[in-house]
C-alpha cells in the first residue's frame, strides 16, 4: 500500500512540473541573481536642488540690491551733511563778518562805551574809553559820580536801558559831564548781571 501510494506521489509531481515548464512557471530556472543588487534599483533624482538653487540666487539678488540701495542712501545723506557744512559755513563767516564790522563800529565810535559785570570787572572797552580814563582800569563802579539820591537797585534791575547823568574825573585830572545810560544783558549762568555802558559827553 505505501508503495503504491509513494508512486502516486512521485507521478503527481512529475506531471505537475511538466505543466509548469509548459507553462513557463518554472521560476527556479529563470531566477538572475544581481551582484550588486543596489546597483539595479532605480536612482531617484533629488527634488530638493531646483527649489535651494534659485533661492539662492533670489538671496545673492536682493544682497545686492540691499548694497545699492545702501551706498545711494549714504550719497545721499553726503550730499546733505556737506550742504548743511556749507550752510553753516556761510553762517559762521556772516557771524564773524558781523562781529567784526560791529568791534570796528563801537572801537571807532567817539563816546566811551565799556561791557561790565555785576561785580564791576571790564570785559571790554573801545579806545575812546581809554582815552578818557586810561588803559590801567580793571574795574569800573556803573554809579561812579551819580547823584547820590538816585534809585540804583530799580536801575541795576531795570530790563530795559535806563540814564543817569554822572561827572567822571578822566585820566587827566579834568571833570566831565556824561549822560550814561546803562543796557541790560544777558546774565552768566550763576545769575550774574552784565551791562552796557554808554557815556555821552554833557559839558567839559
Amino acid at each position: 500500500m505505501k508503495k503504491i501510494f509513494l508512486i502516486s506521489i512521485f507521478t503527481l509531481a512529475k506531471t505537475y512540473f511538466a505543466w509548469a515548464q509548459e507553462k513557463g512557471l518554472d521560476t527556479i530556472r529563470n531566477v538572475e541573481f544581481y551582484k550588486d543588487f543596489q546597483s539595479a534599483m532605480p536612482v531617484e533624482e533629488d527634488s530638493t536642488f531646483l527649489p535651494w538653487t534659485f533661492a539662492c540666487i533670489g538671496l545673492f539678488f536682493i544682497a545686492c540690491v540691499g548694497c545699492v540701495v545702501i551706498w545711494y542712501y549714504g550719497k545721499v545723506k553726503q550730499a546733505q551733511l556737506e550742504q548743511l557744512l556749507a550752510e553753516s559755513n556761510t553762517q559762521l563767516a556772516m557771524q564773524k563778518f558781523q562781529s567784526n564790522s560791529y568791534a570796528y563800529i563801537l572801537n571807532s565810535t567817539v563816546f566811551p562805551m565799556s561791557l561790565v559785570g555785576e561785580d564791576g570787572k571790564i570785559a571790554w572797552c573801545n579806545q575812546a574809553y581809554y582815552d578818557i580814563f586810561g588803559k590801567n582800569n580793571k574795574t569800573f563802579d556803573i554809579f561812579e559820580g551819580a547823584a547820590q539820591d538816585i534809585d540804583k537797585e530799580s536801575i541795576r534791575n531795570s530790563k530795559v536801558a535806563q540814564s543817569y547823568y554822572v561827572k567822571m574825573k578822566t585820566e587827566k585830572g579834568k571833570v566831565v559831564g556824561f549822560k550814561r545810560t546803562l543796557i541790560p544783558l544777558p546774565g552768566d549762568s550763576n545769575g550774574s548781571k552784565n551791562f552796557a555802558v554808554v557815556e555821552n559827553y554833557l559839558e567839559a
